[in-house]
C-alpha cells in the first residue's frame, strides 16, 4: 500500500510540474483562441492543456490520499 501511495504522490508531483510548465508559465500569453506561440522554442501551447494536467494532478493526489487513509484505517 505504501508503494502505491508513494507512486501516486510521485505521479502527482510530475503532473503538477507539467501543469506549471505547460500552462501556468504561459497563462498571460494565451490569445482568444486559447493558444500561445513561443517564438524561441517554436512551440504552441494550448490553454486546454491546463485542464488536462490539472485534472491529472488532482486525481492522482486524491488517489494517494485515499490509499493513505485506507491504509491507516486498516491498522
Amino acid at each position: 500500500m505504501r508503494l502505491v501511495a508513494l507512486s501516486l504522490l510521485g505521479l502527482s508531483g510530475v503532473f503538477a510540474f507539467l501543469f506549471h510548465v505547460m500552462h501556468v508559465r504561459w497563462r498571460d500569453c494565451f490569445d482568444a483562441m486559447g493558444r500561445c506561440f513561443d517564438v524561441q522554442s517554436g512551440v504552441v501551447y494550448q490553454q486546454q492543456s491546463g485542464l488536462v494536467w490539472g485534472q491529472l494532478t488532482a486525481a492522482t493526489f486524491a488517489g494517494a490520499i485515499v490509499v493513505i487513509w485506507l491504509s491507516w484505517k486498516r491498522g
